[in-house]
């Protein structure tokens, strides 16, 4: 199984970096305080890639998607230990979603348009923000603290928005919980799925993808898909995935499949500007079949939208 093995540690990382950079209420009116803690000290406020003094190279996980800013405020109530917020705006609602989707483990909670809390790190998304409240340290007045404060958050940030169209695209029957990722680079896909040391589907922040997983009759599969700004780099990404990964031609037309590594077998299959591909699968004949769903999935869906 081509996956990378270290989830998320990167994005656990909140190392504190003083400066003195305009308020936060510029932005989203943060909540003064809750169950005790306080606002303790200035906010702080990170732009760009100066993103890095704030959590080093975890920041490259954000700059893959349309990152803008980054509002920071921390909280004491002594001696318990301090909390901090981080409010990002990531200038649309799907690149918000993104973000979510790097890390799901956790417990689910009823914040923003989706949340998971996780030993003293609550994240959500809302709108075009994405959310965390985090205590190195938690301890039960400490977690009412940090859902009080996401839940004041919340309530400041006007406007929900829209799911990416790609992830409302993909069927739904058979999707695994908490199994769907949006990005635009290879940066979050080799996070959780590691295809090829080169960028051999030819991602960039132009283009759109998805990665979801299915449990098919006892099987759990792996469905990538890419929306790409015009067929022709469709076509080369296609073409690019079947000689270096399938190690086989491209079909006219139909699905690609080849026998992988562990004795699994993998696919392709492109229509116009998208691209199926499929991991995971215990014969060709699901792999065929499968892709071929998404793909009249996707196609209707987006036929729809128009």
């Amino acid at each position: 199984m081509r996956q990378t093995k270290g989830l998320i540690a990167m994005l656990c990382v909140w190392a504190v970096s003083a400066c003195g950079l305009p308020d936060s209420h510029a932005v989203v009116n943060f909540p003064e305080g809750a169950g005790g803690w306080v606002r303790a000290g200035p906010d702080r406020q990170f732009a760009g890639r100066e993103i890095f003094t704030y959590m080093d190279g975890a920041g490259e996980l954000y700059l893959a998607y349309a990152f803008q800013r980054l509002f920071v405020r921390e909280y004491r109530n002594p001696p318990q230990p301090p909390i901090v917020l981080e409010l990002y705006d990531m200038s649309t609602p799907s690149d918000a979603f993104g973000v979510f989707t790097v890390d799901t483990d956790g417990t689910p909670v009823d914040m923003g348009q989706g949340g998971i809390y996780s030993a003293g790190l609550l994240r959500f998304w809302k709108g075009r923000y994405f959310v965390r409240v985090i205590t190195q340290q938690e301890t039960p007045d400490s977690k009412a603290a940090v859902l009080e404060l996401a839940r004041k958050i919340s309530g400041a940030i006007p406007a929900e928005g829209d799911l990416p169209i790609l992830v409302r695209a993909v069927p739904q029957d058979g999707l695994l919980k908490g199994e769907i990722r949006y990005f635009h680079t290879t940066v979050p896909l080799n996070i959780h799925y590691y295809i090829s040391e080169h960028n051999i589907l030819g991602l960039s922040k132009e283009t759109e993808a998805v990665l979801a997983r299915y449990q098919l009759g006892n099987r759990k599969v792996r469905v990538l898909v890419c929306l790409y700004p015009n067929r022709q780099q469709a076509l080369s990404a296609h073409r690019a995935f079947a000689k270096d990964y399938l190690r086989v031609d491209t079909k006219a037309s139909g699905v690609t499949t080849a026998r992988v590594e562990r004795g699994l077998y993998a696919g392709a299959a492109l229509s116009s500007r998208v691209l199926v591909l499929g991991f995971e699968f215990d014969s060709a004949r699901s792999c065929s079949a499968f892709i071929g769903k998404v793909l009249r999935s996707i196609r209707g869906f987006l036929r729809e939208a128009k």
